[in-house]
């Protein structure tokens, strides 16, 4: 093949199966002659159909430069190379090349049986640490996540049972003045925060990292938010009755009948709010030992509070 200056780039010389390239000085391409090389210029391309074992093969000779030397003395062969070299390392090649010297492939093969079954154990091993090492990690973003959570519901909480507080002061005062007690005139607050527990973390690594925890933390956490179905039912219970009850009482004075329908209400809202109460009472100290402490209460919550509770003439309280 001519060169764009009329040299000869290269040419090729076949010889039974065997070719062999011959070019003339190419400086430009790193091809020098042997006077400027002060050396061969001989560079040998070796055509074979398995290239990646052949290259494996040479990789492992140059990691263990006695492979050569026992190939070149004819005492270890191409096929025991391939056979032992996988399993050969810094600490054991001596030791193998040696028992593989002079042998048959059946023999080589029986003397790396075992070397293959350790490397198996030991490829499991890694495999098992790997995942001990992602599952470990999942569970501590899973914490991480569910920490955030418990002090945001924890918070809410916190706020959910001073507002308690005030409703129930707030409807048993009116159950006395109702009953006939004489009392100065109060009202219901006009209206309610009810706040409602999220889920949506523990939703998502209930089924996955929370699986991989402890028996003591994973009930402890599906304990807390198995708990978030009975306060929403009993929240909604106590909204339900409290919307009756501002119904009746703002149509006046009520008359005997609507006073025991008034009385009947007001007890059952009592009983609902009651039970949210206590259940909230119950998430909170779980959250807590969970390490979900609530944030101190917002400027913003503290007006409504102040407001809700002010116009039924309760002082808000104080929940730790």
């Amino acid at each position: 093949m001519p060169g764009p200056d009329g040299k000869i780039v290269h040419a090729e010389i076949q010889i039974g199966d065997s070719i062999l390239m011959i070019g003339e000085e190419a400086p430009q391409m790193g091809a020098v002659s042997p006077k400027q090389l002060g050396g061969s210029p001989v560079t040998i391309m070796l055509y074979v159909n398995d290239v990646d074992t052949w290259f494996n093969r040479a990789t492992k000779a140059g990691q263990f430069p006695v492979i050569a030397d026992l190939m070149a003395a004819g005492t270890v062969s191409l096929t025991a190379v391939r056979l032992v070299g996988p399993h050969l390392t810094n600490e054991n090649h001596e030791a193998v090349l040696a028992k593989a010297a002079n042998k048959a492939k059946a023999e080589i093969q029986e003397l790396v049986a075992p070397l293959r079954d350790a490397a198996a154990k030991i490829s499991a091993t890694v495999a098992q640490a790997a995942e001990w090492l992602h599952h470990r990690n999942e569970i501590r973003e899973a914490r991480e996540a569910l920490h955030g959570e418990l002090v945001v519901n924890a918070s809410s909480l916190r706020t959910n049972l001073l507002e308690d507080q005030c409703l129930l002061s707030a409807m048993d005062y009116d159950e006395r003045a109702l009953k006939g007690e004489t009392l100065p005139p109060r009202k219901l607050p006009n209206s309610v925060i009810f706040n409602y527990p999220v889920s949506t973390v523990w939703d998502a690594v209930r089924s996955g990292a929370v699986t991989r925890m402890g028996l003591d933390e994973k009930l402890a956490y599906a304990r807390f938010y198995s708990r978030a179905t009975r306060h929403q039912r009993a929240a909604d219970r106590a909204l339900d009755y409290l919307s009756h009850l501002r119904g009746y009482r703002e149509t006046g004075t009520p008359t005997p009948a609507e006073t025991r329908l008034i009385l009947q209400y007001t007890g059952r809202a009592q009983t609902a709010l009651t039970a949210k109460f206590q259940i909230e009472q119950q998430m909170l100290a779980e959250a807590k030992a969970l390490g979900g402490r609530p944030v101190p209460i917002s400027s913003v919550e503290q007006t409504m509070l102040q407001t809700e509770c002010g116009s039924a003439g309760v002082p808000v309280g104080k929940i730790d």
